[in-house]
């Protein structure tokens, strides 16, 4: 994909107390932004915008590394959250084609032990992309380790009509289900 080749981090960030800007593109290029549906796939975006999405993605990922590297500093821990909620609730210069940034940024905070942080990030690819099963898939799995399990499993079944017979997918599905009924027999026995 064509974000995924702008890994380099870029000096275009700006960090401002806990606040995270990103630095304005020129408005003149035609990108999907968020809320609108992505490019036709007959009408390719421009190298112009494409160009202009890659210095964004880029500026992103510099923001979101300085940000964790930020959060393991107790002193700047809380800002660091707040920069991070704001950077999953970006919408400027957005567009589908960061998906793929965004599940990345997903991956880095769950493995960080942060799902909480992870599942804005989650959510931000689903809607970035409401018509991709893993996007779906993802998503589910962290609302699963978070215990939201009636969500988790609605978005499994959305993968589900999305993706055809992937096993994967009814496989997670059951075991939402046992975690739910585990759950719900811990929670039992501790009302005794």
């Amino acid at each position: 994909p064509a974000g995924s080749s702008a890994r380099t981090q870029g000096a275009g960030a700006q960090t401002a107390g806990n606040k995270v800007s990103v630095v304005e593109a020129d408005r003149s290029a035609k990108l999907p932004l968020l809320g609108s549906s992505p490019a036709p796939v007959s009408s390719p975006m421009s190298q112009d915008a494409i160009r202009k999405a890659k210095m964004t993605e880029s500026r992103l990922r510099e923001t979101f590394r300085q940000t964790l590297l930020r959060l393991r500093r107790p002193r700047e821990r809380q800002a660091a959250l707040s920069a991070l909620e704001q950077l999953a609730g970006s919408t400027e210069d957005i567009c589908t084609m960061h998906k793929h940034m965004f599940r990345d940024f997903d991956v880095r905070l769950r493995q960080s032990s942060q799902p909480a942080l992870a599942l804005l990030f989650s959510r931000k690819v689903v809607e970035l992309a409401p018509d991709d099963d893993h996007a779906h898939f993802n998503l589910a799995r962290i609302l699963c380790l978070l215990g939201q399990f009636d969500e988790a499993a609605a978005h499994i079944r959305a993968a589900m009509t999305m993706g055809g017979e992937e096993p994967t997918y009814f496989r997670m599905l059951v075991h939402i289900r046992k975690e739910k009924l585990q759950n719900q027999g811990q929670s039992d026995s501790r009302g005794r």
